[in-house]
């Protein structure tokens, strides 16, 4: 699941990887992606500019006039769909500018 993650990344642009304890922040100009590896799942936090309940988002909290932080968890690779990538890449978008 990491690997499907960071080869929709890869595609978008570049970034940086800071390993924190038990979790991974990628970053362009400001985090745009966290991805919390667990044994049984893989949960990632990202920003949309309006609210989203599409599976696999869990949870969603409005952080400012213009982001959402949103949290999805997978539990296979299959899970991670186009959605999903366009979701990292709006992400990117908006934290970078």
């Amino acid at each position: 699941m990491f690997n499907k993650i960071i080869r929709i990344v890869k595609k978008i642009g570049p970034y940086q990887e800071s390993p924190i304890k038990d979790y991974i922040m990628l970053k362009h100009r400001s985090t745009f992606l966290t991805i919390k590896p667990r044994k049984k799942y893989l949960d990632i936090t990202f920003f949309l500019p309006d609210t989203s309940i599409d599976f696999p988002i869990f949870n969603s909290r409005r952080t400012s006039r213009h982001r959402v932080t949103h949290v999805a968890r997978f539990e296979s690779a299959d899970d991670i769909s186009d959605l999903v990538a366009d979701w990292i890449s709006q992400s990117y978008s908006i934290t970078g500018s």
